[in-house]
């Protein structure tokens, strides 16, 4: 699906009552369809003058957005605020935006493209790939292994600084534990049993549907085959992680924050950057080889993608409908499970 164009905004404050007024170190990395409402709105109730440092018009403001806050996760301190000053803001946080939003313009040429072919039929064909579309093929490859690793490395982090939790209501900074309620279970025999026919056509459709299926066709490896050291450093932090935290966690003290914890967290953080580089290399070759399919039904090694009108289709369950027209056979073949501890990570380090 094409992205939703808009502005990607950088702002500052300045201290009016110094001399001479001084421009803080904080940045703000921001969306919106109208800026300067947005810094309108900053402006009120805040004693400091906003500054808008840079507004852009961009193809997918939020998938920008998301690039730049994973990108700077370690210099984050709060929500979209971040500890960047205006040196750093132009040699490191502009030429990564620059070079994104102009990636950006191409891969929005090919998602429009994609949203064409989506509803287009294949003509059948299958043919070989031109080397153009084997290097772009063999580069998803690389970088979908390199995404495996990141991931993996994030979440021995991840994992490590949950073994820190030692039984606390959180760390001081750094995770915070919230009770959540479970989903129920639902027992899908026992309501299907329990319908009349007429019910049962109310929760289930037949017709017919428009079938896609993109299937890229190069050789997937997991983590173990990728990176046997690496996969092994992930089993074993995981087993030292703590499973389901008990409720009764929550009425312990929060962990202080200490300095090993701290670089644990900074790693955690620093982590979410190579993700998000290879995140996005992965959507723009995906995109590029979808693109060029055009109508072929396959490119041999490289990409199936099946596109037929009209399949039939019958007995189709919707829940949703369920839950609209059956909701009191439906919450009776629920049943309520205890509530759980959940484990929120700061995605920012509000702490010096």
């Amino acid at each position: 699906m094409a992205m939703k164009e808009g502005d990607i905004y950088l702002i500052r404050d300045r201290d009016l009552r110094v001399t001479p007024p001084v421009q803080s170190t904080y940045l703000k990395i921001g969306i919106a369809k109208d800026t300067p409402k947005r810094v309108k709105q900053h402006q009120t109730g805040n004693p400091h003058k906003i500054e808008t440092t840079y507004q852009q018009l961009v193809p997918g403001k939020t998938e920008l957005e998301t690039f730049l806050h994973h990108y700077f996760s370690t210099d984050r301190i709060r929500g979209e605020w971040f500890w960047i000053d205006s040196a750093r803001e132009a040699s490191d946080v502009m030429p990564v935006l620059t070079a994104h939003h102009n990636e950006q313009k191409d891969h929005q040429v090919n998602l429009v493209t994609i949203d064409a072919l989506k509803k287009t039929p294949d003509n059948g064909n299958v043919r070989v790939p031109t080397s153009t579309e084997l290097t772009l093929s063999n580069d998803l490859k690389a970088a979908e292994e390199l995404l495996a690793e990141a991931k993996a490395q994030h979440d021995i982090h991840d994992y490590n600084l949950r073994a820190m939790l030692n039984s606390g209501n959180g760390i001081d900074g750094v995770i915070t534990l919230n009770r959540k309620a479970s989903k129920p279970d639902f027992d899908n025999a026992s309501f299907l049993a329990s319908l009349t026919p007429a019910e049962h056509a109310l929760c289930h459709s037949s017709g017919t549907q428009f079938e896609s299926s993109p299937k890229f066709l190069h050789t997937k490896r997991t983590l173990p085959k990728i990176n046997p050291t690496l996969s092994a450093s992930k089993k074993a932090a995981k087993a030292l992680a703590p499973g389901p935290i008990p409720l009764t966690d929550l009425a312990n003290p929060v962990v202080s924050r200490t300095s090993s914890i701290e670089s644990e967290h900074h790693e955690w953080l620093s982590t979410r950057r190579d993700i998000v580089i290879h995140k996005w290399t992965v959507d723009q070759k995906k995109a590029e080889l979808m693109a060029s399919i055009g109508d072929d039904k396959e490119i041999t090694g490289v990409l199936s993608w099946i596109r037929v009108a009209a399949v039939p289709f019958s007995n189709k369950w919707s829940s949703a409908d369920a839950k609209k027209h059956l909701a009191a056979k439906y919450n009776a073949c629920c049943t309520a499970k205890p509530d759980i501890v959940e484990v929120t990570i700061h995605k920012g380090k509000p702490y010096p």
